[in-house]
């Protein structure tokens, strides 16, 4: 009997290490022989233009518009490092040795994984057929069944139309970055990086910093009625297009002339409405969503939390992580899952609560299980598998996000939050008040998931009823400065980037319009902020660090200004795109086609228009420290200036101060919020002192050491203990104070104790005299002139 052979090959060893266990457990139930191979992740990368062409090297107009197939198609390159070219080459060597059968394609199943393997099987050249193992779960039953259920990755059109889909995304970003960063670079004469996604998502940080800049806060009010019945309305607009908004007064004398139209000591109710609100437990994690979330609770940006969720995925306790899809399957095994979270102490008792009952209705329902969205997205939402989790050996920050999604999923089979919300309008000589009321009747999920639940009790009315006027009251409504984004937050931006759309008119296609993919937003942050140094992050008051644009950035985008390639419009729409080729329903030829062409136009438009060519200073040193200026500190010849001074930026710092040399490191330092210590020098004096900038007034000054209370009686007055300073006791009570640095030494606590109490310190102390020279002395306290002495005798 002749036995075929297959050759498989994962991504990862973790991935292989799994499958092949499952195998050799049923080895018995399959027909042919495997051996097992990874490939590390990304083993090849497309060559760049330079290394297609020698005359690429050289960055000039005549060189673009560029596309490989002007010479001999698109060629990858395995990535430049000896362990990628190693496994590549042992890959390479298994394929041509005549072995195997057919190849068993075991990439992550979606879209980068499908192409990952596939590249390099295609550079390697073979005519051996390849099936495609189907499955990102870590559980036997669902790796067995996908190894005994692979398709032709040939010939099966959803496996082909995902292939070209991932490989028309490659190319497309490919040809935007390589060209448009080149002409941009000439244009601006200086280094640019422009890309599909990134560009647009520094577009929207920019746009947001000049808000912050441009901010002036406006003051309106709202008119409240406040009753003895011990609540309060809020006027309402009677309006029929800004029907139930409130009003807003511009002013307090506006308020107060309408005011005058009101009866000031009653009003008669018009409706009471009443119902009670179900409010199920929120759907599940997908990695974009966890990420959000993760960064508002614990300050992890997006690419910390998918490494974190890749390791727990490794370790076989949670689902495939870079998921963009919130259903469960409807045959999932939820008693198994239900029990592996149990383990987790902090969700035992939620765990005890869920019944056969509970387990059913979530079945049920749509907004969790969904067979056809799961099998359209190929993964199901961030859950756990039902493998028990070893929480002795998971870090702290694997816990944490664990229990994250283990709580989510739990949520989904508790009781809905209950609320009764009361709505009460009130009319006042024909204008009407709301008075919106809210009592909790069942906190359901969130005793899960704490949500902070406040009631809000309005007295129990009716329609017809008057209510008493007790007063009325200007709310002030001001507005406030818009915030910069943290890392989360704009992975929920690129996730629904909608509201940024110049062309309002988009239709249907907001609700599909993305910002790069669910696996891909985390790494294109992480490259603006380490590698293009396009933005940076700064800490906050919160957790989570914020996004700051720096000023290379801002010059790039005033600059390319509106154009298309800043747009969230051009990004998004070929994505969708992108998403029609995967489903079969777009040709990626025409797409391709179609794109180059377009990015021809823009290449055009850059080298024709005027923009001015980027500022450089090699002597900037940091970001302005004055809040709100997207400028730079540069060093000039007496001091350090802001680069927007001719915007009327006032920063300017001295390099020297009290004899101190201030360097470019230390105005660095204390330009991020931190402090020096400098020996300062004035007249005979001199002494160490700590340094900081002062953001009000824009200046370096001295950090005051906070007052060191002591056990100390105030020799004078009695009444109070002394408190120290780096030079004197002093009471806070009067007007007593001793000096206790002498001849640069400082007397402790204790010293001085035993001076006031016996007028004599025993022990000789080591000083140093106004000319430098050392000396040693007895001190003893006089009196009667309230000094400390020397005592020579």
């Amino acid at each position: 009997m002749i036995v075929l052979r297959a050759l498989l090959l994962a991504e990862k060893k973790s991935e292989r290490d799994a499958i092949q266990k499952v195998y050799n457990d049923h080895r018995n139930e399959f027909d042919y022989d495997i051996t097992f191979m990874e490939q590390y992740g990304h083993l090849l990368t497309l060559k760049l233009p330079s290394e297609i062409d020698e005359e690429q090297k050289q960055w000039k107009w005549e060189n673009l518009p560029f596309h490989p197939s002007q010479y001999e198609g698109w060629e990858y390159k395995v990535i430049g490092n000896e362990r990628a070219r190693k496994i590549f080459s042992s890959i390479k060597e298994e394929i041509r040795s005549g072995k195997y059968d057919f190849i068993i394609h075991a990439g992550d199943s979606d879209q980068e994984g499908e192409l990952l393997i596939n590249i390099v099987i295609n550079k390697i050249g073979t005519n051996l057929p390849v099936f495609r193992f189907w499955t990102n779960s870590q559980v036997e039953e669902d790796i067995l069944k996908a190894l005994k259920n692979m398709e032709n990755d040939r010939t099966t059109k959803r496996l082909v139309d995902l292939y070209c889909a991932a490989q028309t995304r490659q190319h497309i970003d490919y040809l935007i970055g390589m060209n448009l960063s080149e002409a941009s670079s000439l244009k601006m004469m200086g280094r640019v990086s422009v890309g599909r996604v990134k560009t647009p998502v520094c577009k929207i940080v920019y746009q947001r910093e000049k808000e912050i800049q441009n901010f002036k806060p406006s003051t309106s009010y709202e008119l409240e009625s406040i009753y003895d019945e011990r609540f309060k309305g809020v006027l309402i607009s009677e309006d029929s297009e800004e029907t139930n908004k409130h009003v807003r007064f511009k002013d307090m004398q506006e308020l107060g002339e309408f005011i005058k139209k009101l009866d000031d000591e009653k009003a008669r109710v018009k409706t009471v409405e009443k119902k009670n609100i179900k409010q199920n437990a929120p759907e599940l994690y997908t990695l974009s969503s966890l990420q959000i979330e993760a960064s508002q609770k614990y300050g992890y940006d997006g690419d910390r939390v998918l490494n974190i969720v890749q390791s727990l995925y490794e370790k076989k306790i949670c689902s495939y992580p870079r998921t963009s899809c919130c259903y469960l399957g409807s045959n999932m095994d939820f008693y198994g899952m239900i029990k592996a979270t149990s383990y987790i102490d902090a969700l035992q008792p939620f765990v005890k609560k869920i019944t056969d009952t509970d387990i059913d209705m979530v079945k049920k329902n749509k907004k969790y299980i969904n067979d056809k969205a799961m099998e359209k997205e190929g993964h199901y939402a961030l859950s756990p598998t039902g493998e028990i989790p070893n929480l002795d050996s998971l870090s702290k920050e694997e816990v944490e996000i664990l229990t994250m999604i283990y709580s989510r999923f739990l949520a989904i089979f508790l009781p809905p939050l209950v609320h009764e919300k009361t709505q009460i309008i009130t009319e006042n000589n024909g204008f009407e008040f709301r008075s919106s009321g809210k009592i909790l009747l069942d906190k359901g999920y969130t005793e899960l998931l704490v949500k902070k639940e406040e009631d809000v009790i309005l007295p129990d009315v009716k329609e017809g009823d008057i209510v008493h006027v007790k007063g009325f009251h200007g709310a002030e409504k001001t507005t406030v400065c818009p915030k910069r984004y943290t890392n989360g937050e704009l992975l929920a931006v690129m996730e629904k980037p909608a509201k940024f759309l110049y062309d309002k008119s988009f239709g249907s296609l907001k609700d599909d319009l993305r910002l790069g993919t669910v696996a891909t937003r985390a790494g294109i942050l992480k490259q603006l902020i380490e590698k293009d140094k396009y933005l940076e992050e700064k800490k906050g008051k919160g957790k989570a660090a914020l996004i700051h644009p720096t000023p290379m950035l801002m010059q790039i985008m005033e600059r390319l200004e509106d154009r298309d390639i800043c747009r969230v419009d051009m990004s998004g729409a070929l994505e969708v795109n992108l998403g029609k080729i995967r489903t079969g329903e777009m040709n990626y030829k025409t797409f391709e086609a179609e794109t180059w062409l377009y990015i021809q136009s823009m290449i055009e438009d850059i080298k024709t228009s005027k923009i001015k060519p980027l500022q450089r200073a090699s002597n900037i040193v940091c970001d302005c420290p004055k809040p709100g200026c997207s400028g730079s500190l540069v060093e000039g010849k007496k001091g350090y200036f802001c680069s927007e001074w001719k915007n009327g930026c006032q920063s300017r710092l001295f390099k020297e101060i009290l004899g101190a040399k201030i360097t470019p490191a230390d105005i660095k330092k204390m330009a991020e919020g931190g402090t020096i210590k400098k020996k300062l020098k004035k007249g005979d004096k001199s002494w160490e002192q700590e340094l900081f900038i002062n953001e009000d007034n824009l200046s370096i000054e001295f950090k005051k050491k906070e007052n060191q209370s002591t056990n100390l009686d105030c020799p004078k007055c009695h009444n109070a203990k002394l408190f120290m300073t780096d030079w004197v006791c002093k009471c806070p009570s009067c007007d007593f104070q001793v000096f206790r640095k002498i001849c640069g030494t400082t007397l402790s606590e204790n010293v001085i104790q035993e001076l006031f109490e016996k007028g004599f310190y025993k022990k000789e102390l080591s000083f140093i005299s106004k000319k430098g020279n050392k000396f040693k002395a007895k001190l003893i306290y006089n009196p009667n002139q309230n000094k400390i002495e020397f005592d020579f005798d």
